[in-house]
């Protein structure tokens, strides 16, 4: 799983260049999260992720990445995060 993620992850730098972030519409069965490389702390959520999560984005903004993500997974995100 942890080899997944890193491999998610350089493919999605390897792509920087297309602008998802600034895409109108996220696709039904996934949803959106940023968050900012030092605090960690989400900083963008799609609208759509109260449908996926049951809780409202407003809920989510703010909040640190650890609560949704933890374990090897946060250690490949701030290792990523820092280079």
């Amino acid at each position: 799983m942890l080899k997944d993620l890193k491999e998610s992850i350089e493919q999605a730098q390897r792509c920087n260049q297309h602008q998802y972030h600034v895409a109108a519409h996220i696709q039904p069965h996934g949803f959106l999260i940023g968050f900012d490389k030092e605090s960690l702390h989400i900083d963008m959520v799609s609208e759509n992720i109260a449908s996926l999560l049951s809780q409202e984005p407003a809920e989510i903004f703010g909040r640190p990445l650890q609560i949704w993500v933890s374990g090897e997974a946060l250690t490949t995100i701030q290792q990523f995060a820092k280079s």
